[in-house]
């Protein structure tokens, strides 16, 4: 009976302790996007999105804005502006404008964030080439949470082939594994909407380098062997004797695979990418059925054309977000060693050469 008695004591004593730090909702900010940009005095502009649940507020979303020298600044000048405790443990999306991360490391500013046990470490960093003020004040024709709205246009366009996905935990990984350069998800406003524009690429320094278009962040996920879902793949083909057609392909499966090398001082590296796509429009000259053979062929040179061009482009900037850097620590950790420190000039000097063989498997039901 005392067992009985004592047990259910140590119960409600648990329950009480439990309440009594407990956060009233009523009482509450989040902030749930934090946007970054550079001021014209050089000092971190910070803008928030808060959800304000107080009653009295004539808004759910509230955007303010201040400038600092640091996030932790900032955060604490946003919190000045509102009512009610400021909780930042529901943030879901970073934005940082191109202005920023010309100027600077994006890493340093972050932090704060990394050290904020609160913080989840799945929140998306985005990046946008205009005002990180303007993106976020953007009159939209539909009125969804501002939130919500930029998350299922990363997560659409990453599951649909045209950019990449970065949280902040795979970020951290980027910026601090010296095999590979940082890749995040680029949007800005269109009309009056916001829409995913590419990816953009950070160099070894941690700074803007250069920006991918949809349909080059869908080879860079091909390569990165990050193809989760069939892809879109649009060009023109025209054989010796002129017959033109417009193709687009839905790749169904790629497999890509990788050999490592090391000559004259150069690492080389020859990537093989087989590929098997279904014709989901073909318009022109060629017969389905008889031309088959020809159309890959066709297309394998388009598509290895395509990918040479990224490569190159990457190379030319000096950035390495496939991650070759780790296949060469992998195959020669002394010549790597030597290199480490700026792999994205060793990168560039590389020798890399692309094939590419394209199976079709079908032309869809009406062939």
């Amino acid at each position: 009976m005392r067992r009985g008695v004592f047990a259910v004591l140590i119960l409600m004593a648990g329950l009480m302790a439990g309440c009594s730090d407990r956060t009233e909702l009523d009482d509450s900010t989040l902030i749930t996007i934090t946007g970054m940009d550079l001021a014209d005095n050089g000092k971190l502009a910070v803008t928030g999105m808060v959800l304000d649940f107080n009653e009295e507020s004539p808004s759910q979303e509230i955007l303010l804005s201040s400038t600092g020298k640091t996030l932790r600044e900032n955060r604490s000048l946003l919190s000045s502006k509102i009512g009610g405790e400021f909780l930042s443990g529901k943030l879901q999306i970073v934005i940082v404008s191109k202005r920023l991360l010309k100027a600077e490391r994006l890493l340093p500013h972050l932090d704060v964030a990394y050290r904020d046990p609160k913080i989840s470490n799945s929140a998306l960093i985005v990046a946008c080439d205009c005002s990180v003020n303007k993106l976020m004040d953007t009159k939209r024709s539909s009125q969804p949470i501002l939130t919500e709205y930029i998350r299922k246009l990363i997560e659409t366009g990453h599951a649909s082939e045209i950019t990449v996905r970065s949280t902040m935990q795979h970020f951290h990984y980027m910026e601090t594994e010296e095999g590979i350069t940082s890749s995040i998800s680029e949007i800005k406003p269109v009309g009056k909407e916001l829409a995913v524009v590419g990816t953009m690429l950070l160099g070894s320094d941690g700074k803007y380098a250069a920006h991918l278009s949809k349909e080059e962040s869908m080879l860079l996920l091909l390569l990165k062997k990050q193809f989760t879902s069939p892809a879109s793949f649009t060009t023109s083909i025209q054989d010796e004797n002129h017959n033109k057609a417009n193709v687009s392909l839905d790749i169904n499966k790629a497999k890509v695979k990788v050999k490592t090398g090391y000559e004259e001082g150069n690492f080389v590296f020859r990537i093989h990418l087989p590929v098997v796509a279904e014709v989901v429009e073909l318009e022109g000259d060629f017969r389905v059925g008889a031309d088959k053979n020809q159309i890959e062929a066709l297309l394998k040179e388009k598509l290895e054309e395509a990918c040479r061009a990224l490569i190159a482009k990457l190379q030319m900037n000096r950035v390495d977000p496939i991650g070759y850097g780790l296949h060469a620590r992998a195959f020669d950790y002394g010549h790597w060693k030597e290199v480490r420190s700026d792999w994205g000039k060793a990168f560039a000097e590389a020798d890399v050469k692309v094939s590419v063989t394209v199976a079709i498997d079908s032309f869809g039901v009406m062939e």
